[in-house]
């Protein structure tokens, strides 16, 4: 009984830290009976697709959250930022030949001194390569942990790019 109330106890103030997680459920997509058709698939609904390392994270001012904009409405003083993640492009196949691509996070850090984090987020390290399925209008990509969104290392990855065949290189400024 004592054991109990203690893991009560422990869960109630993990449950009341100063981090909001907000919770991801991924759907199966439909009928699908092959790798190489999740893949293509994959590949034909994103709006972005490409293949990219990770040069940064920063937080920015002025991207909408709903849920951030709610309690902006109760606390006049209240403000946010949303993380962003930087790529450097290596190839693309959907979307844009920039050379450098930002993903929007549904994380925030707040003036109250708390951090918001989603379930669904898709965590990118910096220094990694990632093939990105990313979805939304081109200066608002995000991608989530549903999405088909890779590390290049994983052993899987060689099969799905030869699914998808070779990207094209992205346009480089002149003198770059």
């Amino acid at each position: 009984m004592r054991i109990t109330r203690i893991l009560f106890l422990l869960v109630l103030l993990l449950a009341a830290g100063s981090s909001e997680t907000f919770a991801c459920t991924c759907g199966t997509g439909g009928p699908v009976t092959t790798p190489r058709e999740i893949y293509i698939g994959a590949l034909n609904y994103a709006s972005a697709v490409f293949r990219g390392t990770v040069i940064g994270h920063e937080y920015r001012k002025g991207i909408l959250k709903e849920s951030m904009e709610a309690k902006k409405l109760n606390d006049p003083g209240f403000s946010y930022e949303t993380m962003v993640t930087k790529f450097q492009v290596v190839e693309w196949w959907k979307t844009t030949s920039a050379p450098t691509i930002y993903i929007i996070s549904n994380s925030t850090k707040n003036s109250d001194g708390t951090e918001t984090f989603a379930g669904c987020d898709y965590r990118f390290a910096k220094g990694e390569t990632y093939l990105v399925f990313a979805d939304g209008a081109a200066d608002a990509l995000q991608v989530s942990e549903c999405s088909k969104t890779m590390n290049t290392k994983v052993s899987w990855f060689s099969d799905v790019y030869e699914f998808i065949g070779p990207g094209k290189e992205p346009i480089r400024p002149v003198g770059n």
